[in-house]
């Protein structure tokens, strides 16, 4: 009987196993880039919107998943874990792009200069 070079048939290859589990946090990673793209060229453009919009942006999906996450505490719902993820990492790509360009411009911003 000949050996099967591969033990798992396609379908398994395609949605099963760790490929399964990898492509789960794909969309994390282009909310992540996505934002982050975004928000660098909202940098570049005109930093004191781009101060103004983070700090909006950001306080507002803070505050939101807090809130989720302690209303999750205390009761279980059918949000999906992925909701969490987006709003966690769409706060992280805000402060990323933040940071980034505070490196970049040696922590000096042109709106507080003049």
């Amino acid at each position: 009987m000949p050996r099967k070079l591969c033990p798992l048939p396609l379908s398994g290859f395609i949605f099963g196993g760790k490929y399964a589990r990898e492509m789960r946090w794909r969309p994390l990673l282009e909310w992540f880039l996505g934002v982050f793209v975004v928000f660098t060229a909202l940098w570049v453009v005109d930093d004191y919107l781009a101060t103004l919009l983070s700090g909006i942006l950001g306080g507002v999906l803070l505050l939101v998943l807090l809130l989720a996450l302690v209303v999750e505490l205390i009761e279980r719902s059918k949000v999906p874990r992925l909701f969490f993820g987006v709003l966690l990492v769409c706060f992280a790509g805000i402060l990323a792009s933040a940071l980034f360009y505070w490196i970049l411009m040696g922590g000096q911003l042109e709106w507080l200069q003049q």
